[in-house]
Parts: structure tokens; C-alpha cells; sequence
């Protein structure tokens, strides 16, 4: 998710042929992995929202793109699924993969995430993040750049998991579906996000008095050209 030269004559010890090759198969596959546990960051909060809800209809996709224009093409700036919501993207702060805005309304994309070839959306669950739970598979999801390129994507799954460490970005998730089986969040985190040409909604799951006793995603997939015409 350094070495300081010494100037001295060294007698390096003779390395059998077979302990080489093990050391070598070690490094190339552990440079496949994360080297440490990756995070699902926790999607509730018991901070304060940074703002009032916005109670307006939904705006025009072109009036929306031109509200979240920044002019910068590699970044994304604004989410709009016709009939559901528009709202802005925010980017984490550098080495904060567990930052989730608190402000209302607003989405946060999640970098980890785009390390792995996925577009990963964070919210908490009593922001932005209870419209995740409007979403539905077959919706069209139209992703906005700051240029106002338009991506679009098709929901196509919602997976759900119980956090067995709730407040942890650590924890170990279950299936809701299947609990025969422990996932660690580097698991979940493979599982969920690594990939291509997908995108993926991460909002907390609240049960009882736990405000993020689980974990929801809801996962699309790019739509092809042939897609986007029909």
C-alpha cells in the first residue's frame, strides 16, 4: 500500500548458488506486493460537517461541468449520475490514504486506489456518502475532468463486508453474503480496487449503535464506445 558506503577492503562471504537464487525469487515477488498492510480507510466520522446540505435540484451535466471546472486535465473533479446526484471530487492529501472530506456534498477520490489502476470514491456515510446507497447496477456514472472530459461508466456489482475492527482502517472484513471467510484489508483492498478501467463507490455500512460496522462498494466498469452511443 539506504545504504552508507564505508571506504575499507571487505572479504565477502562465498554465496551458495541455490540460497542466490532463493534470495532473487524472494525480491522479485515481493515487488508484486504491498510491503505493508493497505488501508480501507473508515468512511464515517464523528467530526462535525464543514457545511449545510445543498437542497437544489439537480443541475444540468453542462452547467455541472462548467461549476467543477479547474482546467486541469489529469485531475477529477466532479461526479454526476443522471437522476441521483452531481457532487464535487476532492483529492486526498499527499500520504493520507485514510483522509475522507468532511464537508457535505463532497466526494473524495482515493490515491491508493489509482495505484492500482482503479478510480476509488470515498464519502461518509452520513454525507455524501448516503447517496451511495441510491446506487444501483446498470446506472450510468458520468465522471467529470477539470478540462470537463466526460468518462462514462456502467454499475455493475455492490459488495458488502462487515468490519470485524469497525473504527480500524485495518481491520478484517467479512462477506455479508459469506462469512466463511476472513479477509485482511490488503484482501480486500486487491480485490476491490486492483484492476482496470473501473471505478469504485466506498461508503461505511451503520448497524445498531456502530456508525461503520461494515463496508459498502459499488463497483462499475468503464462503458466501451459502442456503449456510450446506445
Amino acid at each position: 500500500m539506504t545504504r552508507k558506503s564505508m571506504q575499507c577492503t571487505i572479504r565477502y562471504p562465498v554465496i551458495d548458488s541455490f540460497v542466490l537464487i532463493a534470495l532473487i525469487l524472494i525480491l522479485v515477488f515481493a515487488s508484486f506486493y504491498p510491503a505493508i498492510a493497505v488501508p480501507i480507510p473508515v468512511t464515517t466520522s464523528s467530526d462535525k460537517p464543514l457545511s449545510s446540505p445543498e437542497k437544489s435540484n439537480l443541475p444540468a451535466l453542462y452547467d455541472f461541468q462548467m461549476k467543477v471546472k479547474n482546467d486541469d486535465p489529469e485531475k477529477l473533479s466532479g461526479v454526476y449520475i443522471p437522476g441521483v446526484f452531481a457532487m464535487p471530487v476532492v483529492q486526498q492529501p499527499e500520504k493520507d490514504p485514510a483522509y475522507v472530506s468532511i464537508s457535505q456534498n463532497i466526494i473524495t477520490q482515493f490515491s491508493m486506489a489509482d495505484q492500482y489502476g482503479t478510480l476509488g470514491l470515498l464519502a461518509h456515510n452520513f454525507l455524501a456518502g448516503k447517496e451511495f446507497f441510491n446506487l444501483d447496477t446498470d446506472q450510468i456514472v458520468i465522471l467529470v475532468y477539470g478540462d470537463s472530459k466526460l468518462e462514462f461508466f456502467r454499475i455493475k456489482e455492490i459488495k458488502e463486508y462487515q468490519a470485524l475492527s469497525p473504527e480500524s482502517p485495518y481491520s478484517s472484513f467479512v462477506n455479508i453474503n459469506n462469512s466463511s471467510k476472513i479477509l485482511s484489508s490488503t484482501d480486500l483492498f486487491m480485490q476491490t480496487y486492483a484492476g482496470k478501467d473501473k471505478l469504485v463507490f466506498q461508503t461505511c455500512i451503520e448497524n445498531g449503535d456502530s456508525k461503520s460496522w461494515g463496508r459498502r462498494f459499488v463497483i462499475a466498469k468503464k462503458m466501451t464506445g459502442f456503449e456510450n452511443n446506445h
